[in-house]
């Protein structure tokens, strides 16, 4: 989603944008950067992943099908990408739509409303789903999420 917002401020001829979990801010984002930067003064190049209590049991299919560790690097990269990607979103004037979890123990539950509020697009639409998690396609009967997407796209 940060990538497809940085691709489309620069590439007017985009010809719209479907935005799923995007990141505007994570949720204890400053805690999160302070610890993983420690970790790799201390030389720790990988981290386990935390689920919440109230993710489910290690045999949904999100926990079976997600890795279990991330590289720490990766991950402040990925910041990096994040922190690049809300600059200037005024620029995306491209039709777009912005779907997030109500769940999503990832990011902040205001990206959604930063991101939809910031972007230029005279068509767009925000989109929250019900019960489930960062990785909502593969937490929930889906089908509503593709249909979704897909009437958003015929129609634009």
């Amino acid at each position: 989603g940060n990538i497809a917002l940085m691709l489309a401020k620069e590439n007017p001829e985009i010809s719209g944008i479907v935005l799923m979990a995007t990141p505007f801010q994570m949720k204890h984002e400053k805690l999160g950067l302070f610890f993983a930067k420690l970790a790799v003064l201390v030389g720790r190049k990988y981290n386990r992943k935390f689920y919440p209590p109230t993710f489910g049991l290690s045999t949904t299919i999100t926990r079976v099908i997600s890795y279990q560790e991330y590289s720490i690097k990766s991950a402040l990269e990925t910041y990096g990408l994040i922190l690049e990607s809300r600059k200037e979103l005024e620029k995306i004037t491209q039709p777009c739509l912005v779907l997030q979890s109500t769940h999503d123990h990832m990011i902040r539950k205001s990206s959604a409303e930063n991101i939809f509020d910031k972007i230029s697009s005279k068509i767009k639409r925000k989109k929250y789903i019900e019960k489930a998690y960062h990785t909502f396609i593969s937490d929930i009967k889906n089908e509503h999420v593709f249909e979704d997407i897909l009437d958003f796209l015929d129609e634009n």
